[in-house]
């Protein structure tokens, strides 16, 4: 689930944003968010092996 984010210039800023993602072969915010939520899930799951 992806949360409502609003900041500062964001319509001017995320042209550069996503050229930034593509440039790193990811092509869109879900897909940045998918990503990072599968992090956490690997993270907290290392977190509780080492308790």
């Amino acid at each position: 689930m992806i949360r409502e984010v609003k900041f500062e210039s964001q319509d001017r800023r995320m042209a550069q944003i996503l050229a930034v993602l593509n440039e790193n072969g990811i092509a869109s915010i879900e897909e940045a968010n998918e990503i990072c939520e599968k992090q956490v899930l690997i993270h907290t799951k290392l977190a509780k092996k080492l308790k």
